[in-house]
């Protein structure tokens, strides 16, 4: 409740205040920013610190908040959830031990989508913070664990985009195994949130990694889970929002984006998606609500992305 309380006052206008129910309230979170509605994709970070007290900054910075917080969220083991679960009195421990870690989770997506890398420790603060998160999220969810990991790739999607702002080097040592985990995790899980935080996660990771010639499998793998979440997946949001990360990992000048995208058949694949996209937006454009928007978009690039693709091949 304390971080909740330190991420509406790094998250929120002044004036605005929340009331906090217990761990059983269905409320409880209502004041807390939705992750997808977080623009982690602008290359610049609110000044959140000229509004914050001076003497709550300086201790969130000392006091190394951000840390501390992620070195409690861990999931139960297996011995102790087993334990727990055989008994009704304390089934509902692992309920509210696990609406506490979602909870927490989505604080540390708002406070570093709010403050500056400095005030999370720098590079290293938050590459700790990306790896203790990430760490999570593969070794401990399930593409069924919807809601956990709905707010751990809500949090490695807000680190992520700082990290690329400062142009990390740190994922070229990433493993394949990491990627094509994060890649079924984005096929196969049903909330279509999820598959969009992961593809904004690895598409962000082909835009660090891009520049970089051994990082070429990488690349071309990362294209290879766009094009297929685009072509196939049941929403057309994510299908969208998998198209506008193929535009920016592949609309990059350079040899390396430039091969990785011949080797996949990027422009054919995307030839034999754009009559299929067109039609589809055309069937559910009253439907798509706030989506419309993203989705009409992707439609107009993927026609101009095609073109500037086989004009570069020439």
């Amino acid at each position: 409740m304390a971080l909740e309380i330190i991420t509406n006052l790094c998250c929120t206008d002044d004036g605005d205040s929340d009331e906090w129910g217990d761990l059983d309230s269905s409320d409880a979170s209502e004041g807390i920013v939705d992750c997808m509605d977080v623009d982690t994709e602008e290359n610049t970070v609110p000044q959140v610190a000229e509004k914050l007290a001076p003497e709550i900054h300086e201790a969130f910075i000392s006091e190394a908040m951000m840390q501390k917080v992620v070195s409690l969220m861990k999931k139960l083991d297996a011995a102790s959830l087993e334990k727990l679960t055989q008994h009704s009195q304390t089934q509902q421990l692992v309920v509210k031990h696990q609406r506490v870690l979602c909870r927490a989770l989505l604080c540390v997506n708002n406070v570093v989508s709010n403050l500056t890398p400095d005030d999370l420790g720098g590079h290293g603060g938050l590459w700790q913070l990306w790896s203790s998160i990430g760490c999570e999220a593969l070794a401990l969810s399930t593409a069924r664990d919807v809601e956990f990991l709905e707010a751990c790739t809500c949090a490695m999607r807000a680190i992520l985009q700082r990290l690329f702002e400062m142009k990390s080097d740190k994922f070229k040592d990433m493993s394949p195994g990491d990627l094509q985990l994060l890649s079924e995790i984005g096929l196969q899980c049903s909330e279509e949130a999820v598959r969009a935080n992961i593809i904004r996660i690895l598409g962000t990771l082909g835009c660090l990694l891009v520049s970089d010639v051994s990082s070429m499998d990488a690349i071309k793998g990362i294209g290879l889970f766009l094009i297929d979440i685009s072509s196939k997946d049941t929403s057309l949001w994510v299908c969208a929002e998998g198209l506008d990360a193929i535009f920016d990992l592949f609309g990059q000048d350079g040899a390396i984006a430039e091969e990785a995208s011949r080797a996949i058949g990027l422009v054919d694949k995307l030839k034999t998606l754009s009559p299929v996209f067109k039609t589809k937006t055309q069937q559910q454009r009253k439907s798509l609500g706030e989506n419309l928007p993203v989705v009409m978009t992707a439609r107009s690039n993927l026609i101009r992305f095609i073109k500037y693709k086989e004009g570069q091949s020439k």
